[in-house]
């Protein structure tokens, strides 16, 4: 998934989304009810996705594959998602 399509799926599903320029490719930052999930791209492909809780400084790796199903949770899943794909 490239950052512009991450990008508008989660605000089809009502996250926040905050897209940071690096020199390797875009950090996209979603935010929702707490929740954030930043997605490290280099050029188009996600090389990292950390999730942080809300009242969480420290943020958990989450497994790359599992970047649709945190996105597309419903507010009330987030938590249980994110237990599932901690990677």
């Amino acid at each position: 998934m490239n950052p512009q399509a991450l990008a508008h799926r989660a605000r089809r599903h009502g996250w926040d989304v905050q897209t940071i320029p690096q020199s390797s490719g875009p950090v996209i930052v979603l935010q929702r009810n707490g929740w954030d999930l930043e997605v490290a791209f280099e050029g188009c492909s996600p090389k990292a996705a950390t999730v942080h809780e809300p009242g969480h400084n420290d943020g958990r790796r989450v497994r790359l594959r599992s970047i649709n199903d945190f996105v597309q949770s419903s507010p009330e899943q987030i938590g249980h998602v994110t237990r599932a794909t901690i990677g």
